[in-house]
């Protein structure tokens, strides 16, 4: 395992905290609470809700789309590329490029995440999630996959070994602190002689405790350690060092 250390330019995509809610709220008390942090952000955009199906009528198959209504509001900060979504059952924040560090973007989201609680009452925390989103760009021409990727994948030596695209998923249990993860790992279309491989990790637990208690924020921590522990168990220290690494 390579140990989890800095990295000075993280290859973050997208970093993102989740927190789910019930009941839900009324729409007009988002509204409310986006309207007094709309000074915060560049601009404003309404969340809405679909609901997809199927239908057959005389074996023929159709595909719908309703239009559930506003379920809530993104608020987007364009020059520090932060977007904050409020809806009606829960509260996310994420961080675009550049990423500056977990601390910083930890408590800009508690900052919002008071004055949303301020707003819509007492309610439960139903679950937490923080997903991480990496990009990577290994230069080409790569032999072997492994010199980036603990466990990269695997190919019959009978077969051709150059590979074009890959996309495979994987689900882990830590039942040490209840949690789960969602590892996606997928190659991108080669551009410029570098092969982007996506590295998406979704950790996540179910809970049922006050939205105001801080275990929430403690479990969010949990979560993030869980995470570094995936990431970096998951690339070599030759991976690590191209992104400027520091104990």
């Amino acid at each position: 395992m390579t140990s989890v250390q800095h990295l000075n330019r993280a290859p973050i995509r997208e970093a993102i905290i989740d927190i789910r809610i019930a009941p839900s709220v009324n729409i007009e008390v988002i509204r409310k609470v986006a309207d007094a942090l709309e000074k915060d952000f560049s601009r404003v955009e309404e969340m809405r809700r679909t609901a997809f199906g199927f239908s057959s009528i005389k074996g023929e198959v159709k595909a719908s789309a309703n239009d559930e209504g506003l379920v809530g509001f993104r608020l987007i900060a364009d020059g520090s590329a932060y977007v904050l979504g409020m809806a009606v059952d829960r509260f996310t924040f994420s961080k675009l490029p550049p990423y500056e560090d977990w601390e910083t973007m930890r408590d800009k989201a508690r900052s919002y995440w008071v004055s949303y609680l301020d707003n819509i009452g007492p309610s439960t925390v139903v679950s937490c999630s923080t997903r991480f989103i990496n990009a990577m760009e290994f230069p080409l021409p790569v032999s072997d996959l492994g010199q980036y990727l603990s466990s990269p994948p695997q190919i019959p030596a009978e077969l051709p070994q150059e590979i074009s695209s890959f996309f495979y998923r994987t689900i882990l249990n830590e039942r040490e602190i209840g949690a789960g993860a969602t590892l996606t790992l997928a190659l991108e279309e080669i551009i410029n002689n570098k092969a982007p491989i996506i590295f998406d990790i979704n950790v996540f637990k179910k809970m049922d405790i006050e939205a105001i208690s801080p275990v929430v924020w403690d479990t969010l921590e949990n979560l993030r350690t869980f995470k570094n522990k995936v990431f970096f168990s998951s690339i070599t220290q030759k991976a690590a060092e191209m992104f400027e690494c520091q104990p």
